[in-house]
């Protein structure tokens, strides 16, 4: 069957569940439903398996990239999305009710993007706990009224800058999930979508250094999310074919994980090696130090990138077994309309203990590596701090109810969330992020308002 005709058969078993969900059910009515909510071909399970669900995926896809590159016809309109039917959600359900879809992540960027205004703005990162007043460590900062130094900001633990670790974290964990997903649809590697990109990530950024005569670490998220992108695209891009076959992108992933590794995880001196030719390896002395690169610019390009070295990756691993997440669901909720005694409360069960686990995970996060000092979580940060995302994006969803809504102020600013990053050190701060604009001495609400 071609594209088409498979997507007038979703769109018919989806009304056909529709309607059957909507009235009262006998046992017998609710047998059919069964096999109306799982005709994917199963044997009777009432969930399919992981690995079957994936050689089901991988199998439609395959033969549509087959039925695409034999045909020398225009394609129909239905037929020109090129991806994968399991992916693009569109034909079956609203776009607006898919997981992670356009106004969730914006709204999800938006809110971000506050929290972030607000821990720069009130200076949270230089809180210092009133217990620890009265330690050895006390008598912090330097004789300008500076930061503190490293061996005391050591002893120190700062919430508010842990948890702003996580803001990072969620951004380019978006990137990886939004570039895999739109590559894997579309199959444009073009040289003008990266030029896009990048121009679109790192135009302003490089207007403000060339103005203002900063250095580009000063905004670091541009860099950051460049390196993202950029390893993205050579990982699609490399035996494109391999992206859909049922193991082939998997083992793509796990060569960019040994990669990974080799650079962050491993002193082998690659890291130093093929960024030499990029950045200075020269400490500047004390009085010497940028605010953008106080210890360097390749100490402070290390310590960027290998905080947030698996966020990333852990966003493409997420948007490769999207399909999965998404059908297993989706049925959840389907189940939620059976009445029959065998399936009685199944989907509300399974995403409880979905739930309780993911919860769990992020309660050990909260209690161990969140409340380490700077250094220490700076350390832990990679390998905790995709729980809580996972975690948010599970209860995100986790009713079709609450897929289909979203804040429309926080998407607002989430389609603006990097103009307003950069922005911010120049307009909400002053000297470059660093202090606060005063306009009204001793009223300082008032100058966060205005």
């Amino acid at each position: 069957m071609d594209n088409g005709g498979e997507n007038f058969a979703l769109k018919k078993r989806h009304s056909s569940v529709q309607s059957a969900a909507s009235s009262e059910a006998s046992p017998m009515d609710n047998k059919k439903l069964v096999d109306v909510l799982l005709s994917d071909g199963d044997d009777g399970d009432y969930i399919l398996s992981p690995s079957k669900l994936l050689a089901q995926h991988h199998t439609r896809t395959a033969a549509a990239a087959r039925e695409k590159a034999n045909s020398s016809a225009p394609s129909k309109p239905s037929e020109s999305k090129q991806g994968s039917d399991s992916l693009d959600m569109s034909s079956v359900i609203p776009p607006t009710e898919q997981i992670l879809n356009i106004d969730q992540t914006l709204e999800w960027r938006g809110f971000v993007t506050s929290i972030f205004l607000v821990y720069r703005m009130t200076n949270a990162q230089s809180y210092i706990p009133f217990s620890s007043l009265s330690s050895p460590y006390s008598n912090y900062g330097d004789d300008d009224g500076g930061n503190y130094d490293d061996e005391e900001e050591e002893h120190y633990l700062n919430r508010y800058y842990n948890v702003s670790r996580l803001g990072s974290t969620i951004l380019l964990f978006l990137t990886g999930f939004g570039h895999t997903t739109y590559f894997y649809r579309t199959r444009d590697y073009s040289f003008t979508r990266v030029l896009r990109v990048l121009i679109r990530i790192n135009l302003t950024a490089v207007i403000l250094c060339l103005t203002l005569g900063n250095p580009y670490l000063l905004y670091n998220i541009c860099p950051l999310h460049s390196l993202s992108f950029l390893m993205i695209y050579f990982t699609m891009k490399y035996k494109s074919y391999w992206n859909y076959s049922i193991y082939g992108l998997r083992w793509k992933l796990m060569g960019l994980a040994c990669i990974i590794f080799l650079l962050w995880d491993v002193d082998l001196g690659l890291f130093r090696l093929i960024h030499t030719p990029f950045l200075s390896t020269v400490v500047p002395s004390r009085g010497e130090a940028s605010i953008a690169a106080p210890y360097g610019q390749m100490w402070e390009w290390y310590y960027r990138t290998h905080v947030q070295h698996w966020s990333a990756f852990i966003g493409m691993v997420y948007a490769v077994n999207y399909p999965i997440t998404s059908v297993s669901l989706r049925k959840m909720d389907a189940f939620d309309n059976i009445r029959g005694n065998n399936v009685i409360y199944f989907g509300k069960i399974s995403k409880a203990i979905i739930a309780v686990g993911l919860i769990s995970a992020t309660y050990v996060w909260a209690t161990g590596p969140l409340r380490s000092p700077r250094f220490s979580y700076n350390a832990a940060h990679p390998y905790f701090g995709f729980l809580p995302v996972l975690t948010y994006v599970f209860l995100r969803n986790i009713t079709p109810s609450m897929r289909a809504h979203h804040l429309g102020l926080f998407r607002y600013l989430g389609s603006h969330s990097l103009e307003i990053y950069l922005l911010h050190h120049h307009i909400f701060l002053s000297r470059d992020g660093t202090t606060m604009v005063t306009i009204f001495a001793g009223y300082p609400s008032c100058n966060a308002l205005l």
